[in-house]
């Protein structure tokens, strides 16, 4: 996810919620009784790591939802197909379970709390580039190489349901976390190439775009895991 994207879906969480306020005694504190299926609507867009993640989410109690979300991306189906000059065979699974607890607050709309975890797979052919060994700490410049990331998270989240039209709606939410990350180096065909023909894994860069190439380390880091969606949803009845 990109800047530009995290800056948009923030604005709209924004409004949203100022939109959802409300002075009428009259509404009730937020029940679930319903289930919805969910779609991800910047998963597709995720920078350098595209998928289309789907959900399902049901209530298990007036005050209680458990959710799913299962996600698959590959270079076939995604906009990696557009550019694959240094990369080839991008595939991405993820899977992320989910315990929402609804928040007793007189709003339009059904405001949760929520607890989830999370478990990525990445795997994508590189070449012409670099990473630092985890073992000797030094930079290995490579013709070609098999990249596979993991990684685990557990993340506290905010969230709500807005209704939009019938029984279609978006679910804006935001979190906070632990993440563990490895990265993997395997198959590495090393360049005879001069020093200054790639670049050199001089900065750590994480999915949101904040800090420079997160891949270009090999091993196995513990970080903050950040979180900042918007879901589109149909409510089932």
């Amino acid at each position: 996810m990109n800047k530009i994207t995290c800056l948009l879906c923030l604005l709209f969480v924004v409004a949203t919620y100022a939109q959802d306020e409300t002075n009428d005694d009259l509404v009730q504190l937020p029940e679930v009784v319903d289930s919805y299926f969910t779609f991800s609507i910047l998963s597709p867009i995720a920078f350098e790591t595209p998928r289309y993640r789907f959900g399902y989410i049901r209530p298990i109690g007036k005050k209680w939802m458990v959710g799913l979300d299962a996600a698959y991306g590959d270079e076939s189906i995604t906009y990696k197909s557009i550019n694959l000059k240094d990369n080839d065979d991008y595939r991405l699974y993820e899977f992320r379970a989910e315990v929402y607890y609804i928040l007793p607050v007189k709003r339009k709309s059904i405001h949760y709390l929520s607890l989830e975890v999370g478990y990525v797979n990445h795997q994508e052919t590189f070449f012409d580039n670099s990473y630092k060994d985890e073992s000797t700490q030094k930079k290995v410049r490579y013709e070609q190489a098999d990249y596979q990331r993991t990684r685990s998270a557990i993340t506290l989240k905010y969230g709500a349901f807005y209704k939009l039209w019938g029984k279609f709606g978006v679910n804006p939410y935001y979190g906070i976390g632990i993440r563990q990350r490895n990265n993997d180096y395997t198959n590495v065909i090393q360049t005879p190439r001069q020093i200054d023909d790639f670049p050199g894994p001089d900065e750590d860069r994480d999915e949101f775009g904040f800090v420079e190439d997160y891949y270009r380390k090999e091993g196995t880091r513990l970080g903050i895991n950040f979180q900042l969606g918007v879901k589109l949803y149909y409510q089932i009845e």
